[in-house]
């Protein structure tokens, strides 16, 4: 009996020392519980995290509408997002992680016009960035509960993203977003994504603005895939997309026979005119004159197709991005040459280098081939809208050709952003797009 009543208190005593313990560990846990939120709970209240997760989600927001398989929708909602930023220093973070997306995205490449230095190219990258972020920080509303202050601030940057000085740097345009918005809807597209956009900026920090932000937002999300299109091909225009790297004189005799080649094929399949890339044979030398002929002009003449193809070339003014054209016509074969508007800021476009490519920025972008008028976009000129809009306005284009030359952009998402910009446009102006680039 006495070893029963030993064995039950050792066992009460067990139990004790058991729940003693228990106590003690929560009573740590718990007290470490405490310490742990009075340290990050101000944390998450500060403004540098605030900061922080504006940068996060202005590069979230690069990175959703800017890739494969997508429709840059909620890029249009850009200024919305950010008047709905608590300071200038939250837009300016926010801008900057867009900003600094984008710029990579586009420019990180770009050290291989500087001697192919990847620093250089990241240097382009953050510049971009911190010249975007600047322009929000500049033209935000002081009062954020002001309707008139936040429309004005969102037309303004929608303004100064689109048309020069900035314009002409600057892929931060609203405009090519619009048109997946409001496809067909031409110049009236224009006034509904600035209207709208200014609308649900202007009374974001209403209950009801709220709301249609969040629905927007979501429409953003679930309308964005995208079935990819190589726009190779409209009616008997055909674009050559290649694989052929960079071009240099001692590429050229192969490049010539390959083009040959191509223009035969093609015209074989009910092609009329048939689209190079953009300097797909390197830099032109007048002396080159004699197998361009018996290469090109020949085959185009042959084929009873019309040929258009990109080079470099030296002029009175510096470099120029140019197109030669060999037309065919039931008269022979004419020759036409022109230019691009504008090429790359810096890179290309420099009047401090000896190598400068001139701006023609009023010129015209618009050449009549085989009975249509062509939109011609030379590489970076797919991120100026505002040419876009002076050609589409003033010259009434049939179509748009985009003529790039990409090798440079190997594991960037360059080719990207720059052709959804030129599907902006031409599903905007319902418009079809023939696309000839060279990687």
């Amino acid at each position: 009996m006495n070893d029963r009543k030993l064995a039950a208190a050792d066992l009460r005593y067990r139990r004790g020392l058991l729940l003693r313990k228990a106590f003690t560990m929560t009573d740590k846990t718990w007290g470490s519980f405490i310490q742990w939120r009075a340290i990050a709970l101000p944390f998450g209240q500060s403004k540098v995290a605030e900061c922080l997760f504006a940068l996060v989600v202005g590069a979230a927001i690069c990175s959703i509408s800017w890739r494969e398989h997508a429709a840059p929708l909620l890029a249009a909602l850009l200024p919305v997002v950010m008047v709905m930023c608590r300071s200038r220093v939250q837009a300016w973070f926010l801008a900057l992680g867009y900003g600094l997306d984008i710029g990579l995205m586009g420019f990180g490449g770009a050290g291989t016009f500087f001697g192919g230095s990847w620093l250089l190219g990241l240097a382009a990258g953050c510049t971009y960035g911190l010249v975007f972020s600047a322009t929000v920080a500049a033209l935000y509303p002081n009062d954020t509960q002001s309707p008139k202050k936040k429309a004005v601030a969102i037309l303004a940057w929608t303004v100064l993203w689109t048309y020069p000085p900035l314009g002409a740097f600057l892929a931060g345009s609203l405009v090519a977003t619009w048109g997946f918005w409001f496809p067909g809807t031409k110049w009236l597209g224009l006034a509904l994504g600035a209207g709208i956009t200014t609308l649900l900026g202007a009374y974001a920090h209403t209950l009801y603005g709220r709301v249609a932000v969040g629905v927007a937002l979501v429409a953003a999300l679930v309308l964005s895939p995208l079935q990819e299109a190589s726009h190779e091909r409209s009616g008997d225009w055909v674009g050559v997309s290649t694989n052929w790297g960079v071009q240099t004189p001692e590429t050229l005799p192969e490049t010539l026979v390959k083009m040959r080649e191509l223009i035969r094929d093609q015209a074989a399949r009910g092609a009329k005119v048939v689209v190079f890339p953009e300097s797909i044979i390197g830099t032109y030398d007048p002396s080159e004159d004699g197998v361009l002929e018996i290469m090109l002009k020949q085959a185009a003449e042959q084929n009873k197709v019309s040929v258009v193809f990109g080079a470099n070339a030296m002029t009175d003014e510096g470099m120029a991005n140019i197109a030669r054209e060999y037309e065919y016509t039931p008269d022979g074969v004419h020759e036409l040459q022109f230019q691009a508007r504008q090429t790359v800021p810096i890179a290309e476009w420099n009047p401090l280098s000896r190598y400068h490519y001139p701006a023609h920025w009023f010129s015209s972008g618009v050449m009549p081939i085989g009975g249509r008028g062509a939109l011609f976009l030379f590489c970076y000129e797919e991120f100026l809208p505002w040419e876009v809009l002076y050609s589409i306005g003033r010259e009434k284009p049939d179509l748009i050709v985009a003529m790039s030359n990409l090798w440079w952009t190997k594991g960037t998402g360059e080719p990207v952003l720059q052709h959804r910009y030129t599907e902006g446009y031409a599903k905007l102006f319902g418009l079809p797009l023939v696309v000839a680039t060279n990687r």
